[in-house]
């Protein structure tokens, strides 16, 4: 008997990156979801199998004139009419192998002017502007909207400044705080320095006045958002500045842009393509000189961290800027909404709703409310995912989850049927009003534990030295952090006190635990015994008498089985991206010691 013929293996699309791939969970645990569990993992390839499967329900025929239009790249083409083909579908129109091999040559080689690689951002210039207006207003933005924003900017930075992806991908919220300002013959600009994680090299990154303020939009109302959706653990200090709905880092930003480039129905080109036109074209020795500059990646390490070129990078960015100038139904209430309100009420009566509760089966729906089945037993649906979103949002009490993290608690509840969306959970959510359990919650002490609290950023200032910003919203009564430090008693508080200079002063934190007991916290210390790693934020916060955002919450939780006293800052109103944070220190005491803190 001959040997079986093997299986072919089912090429997928990732649906984080959109790259077809005949080896998918390679590819995740490689790329988009490194570091995830292998649940998640087999969870996204399953879906991606069934995205395909569900597409070939439909017929055996697929045009090859729709993959053209689908798929850009023809390698890409030619891997999934193979599986077509192997799995006896019929490709209609499809090209040679010959003209394959052709059209690849051109999509790798074929060479195109900067002017050519910056038609999709006047196409979409109009719906950019539009979404950058609505944010700035606070009105709503949908998600579509927010993603086309992202798009816009990464086209941006790959196609009009002619920097690599990895620019886009390596860039972080520090790198942008840290910008430089330098004036040229085109005003004010603004210098960015992104430095490569790998090789070290540093990318300069020249933008105008408008540019800066679309980049400072979505920092501040677009990446907030995007941070809703993520539990995504930093290895280092650095958040990424460019991240995806989901709120991870961008991964694909070429990709990014192939999407955006056929939404608006221009031809896909690449910054590739465009730094070989500005290679071959006739430059002064000087201009020459300036555009190498400014599109070569330094070694340096003093160009990171005091950008001396600055001048000259702006230079080079107004020649290539110049290069592209150049070239180129009211309803009334009947007799039959009456029945329908009666029939919902008869309707919740006999299937009370509640967060457990299966759906009625049809027959007896139907016995009960007749032709109004279809709408009670939506308004049930309804009713019964108002239960859970509010039933999940109750399990995460003091910090605002990710969508990765509500949906792993909706898998552990046994909803079956009428799940709710992690989106809509993240949407809704507000603090709980603080008890000792939502203090006490296994999330809010792994942060007290590891002092990896997300969502701030030290920054220097001039006046105040040191300052901490918020890169993300917080709501009202949300916890940020903990003001960390080391444990001791008044008396000892006290004794340290007198011995320390006024300006170390505000370190020293005196507070009454819950059990009554006057305790004190030493914040003297950059790096405190337990954190030698790394610096604490709560020690950092400055003072505000009028203007303060923050409020001390002492609590007493077991960690570790030990009793252990926390002092919680938790804010007191909505707390805006970008926006210092700040709480009274309660220095206009006549006795410095007389529990300050006012903790609650």
């Amino acid at each position: 008997m001959p040997p079986a013929k093997k299986e072919s293996r089912l090429p997928v699309c990732c649906k984080y990156c959109s790259k077809v791939s005949d080896t998918l969970i390679l590819h995740l645990k490689q790329k988009c979801m490194k570091g995830a569990s292998t649940e998640d993992i087999m969870a996204v390839r399953g879906e991606a199998r069934q995205a395909v499967y569900s597409h070939i329900r439909k017929g055996m025929v697929v045009d090859y004139n729709l993959l053209e239009v689908m798929l850009a790249n023809p390698v890409d083409r030619l891997t999934i009419v193979h599986w077509l083909e192997e799995t006896d579908h019929v490709v209609t129109n499809k090209k040679s192998f010959q003209e394959i091999a052709t059209q690849h040559a051109t999509f790798i080689t074929e060479k195109k002017t900067p002017a050519e690689c910056t038609t999709v951002l006047n196409a979409a210039r109009v719906k950019f502007l539009e979404v950058f207006r609505k944010a700035n207003e606070g009105l709503p933005i949908s998600s579509e909207e927010q993603r086309w924003y992202l798009y816009y900017l990464e086209a941006l930075f790959i196609l009009k400044h002619m920097q690599r992806p990895a620019v886009v991908r390596n860039m972080t919220v520090e790198e942008w705080c840290r910008r430089k300002v330098e004036h040229g013959s085109h005003g004010r600009m603004s210098v960015i320095g992104v430095k490569e994680n790998k090789s070290g090299a540093v990318a300069t990154i020249c933008l105008d006045e408008e540019e800066e303020a679309w980049l400072n939009t979505y920092y501040r109302h677009i990446r907030s958002v995007f941070l809703k959706n993520s539990d995504h653990e930093i290895d280092d200090e650095s958040e990424r500045f460019f991240i995806n709905s989901s709120g991870l880092p961008i991964i694909n930003a070429s990709n990014d842009i192939r999407i955006f480039q056929k939404r608006n129905k221009v031809q896909s080109v690449s910054s590739r393509q465009a730094r070989k036109d500005l290679e071959m074209r006739s430059f002064s020795v000087a201009h020459k000189g300036l555009v190498e500059e400014y599109l070569t990646h330094s070694a340096a390490a003093e160009k990171h961290q005091l950008l001396k070129t600055t001048e000259t990078d702006t230079l080079g960015n107004e020649v290539i800027s110049d290069i592209i100038n150049t070239t180129g139904a009211e309803t009334s209430t009947t007799h039959d909404d009456i029945l329908e309100s009666q029939a919902h009420q008869m309707f919740q009566n006999s299937f009370p709703v509640t967060v457990s509760g299966k759906p009625p089966l049809k027959k007896a729906r139907k016995e009960l409310v007749g032709s109004h089945d279809k709408a009670c037993y939506d308004k049930w649906r309804g009713l019964q995912r108002d239960l859970r979103i509010k039933d999940a949002i109750a399990h995460f009490p003091c910090r605002r989850p990710s969508e990765m993290q509500v949906k792993r608690y909706i898998d552990s509840q046994d909803w079956l049927i009428n799940k709710i969306s992690p989106k809509d959970v993240v949407s809704s959510w507000k603090p709980a009003e603080q008890t000792m359990e939502a203090l006490d919650s296994p999330a809010i002490l792994k942060l007290v534990r590891t002092q990896n609290w997300k969502g701030l950023l030290v920054k220097d200032d001039v006046r105040k030295g040191k300052t901490v910003m918020a890169t993300r919203i917080f709501q009202k009564d949300e916890v940020v952090c903990d003001y960390h430090g080391t444990q001791i008693s008044k008396a000892e508080g006290t004794k340290r006190l007198m011995a320390t200079d006024q300006d170390a002063m505000g370190y020293i934190f005196f507070y009454r635990n819950s059990r009554g007991q006057a305790r004190c916290i030493d914040a003297q210390t950059v790096l405190c015994p337990c954190h030698p790693d790394r610096a604490t934020y709560g020690r950092l916060i400055n003072h505000s008498r009028k203007n303060y955002n923050l409020k001390p919450i002492a609590a007493t939780v077991q960690i570790d089985g030990k009793d252990q006293d926390i002092i919680y800052l938790k804010a007191t109103r909505r707390i805006e991206c970008d926006e210092e944070l700040a709480f009274d220190h309660k220095v206009r005491r006549k006795s410095v010691h007389g529990e300050a803190a006012d903790a609650e």
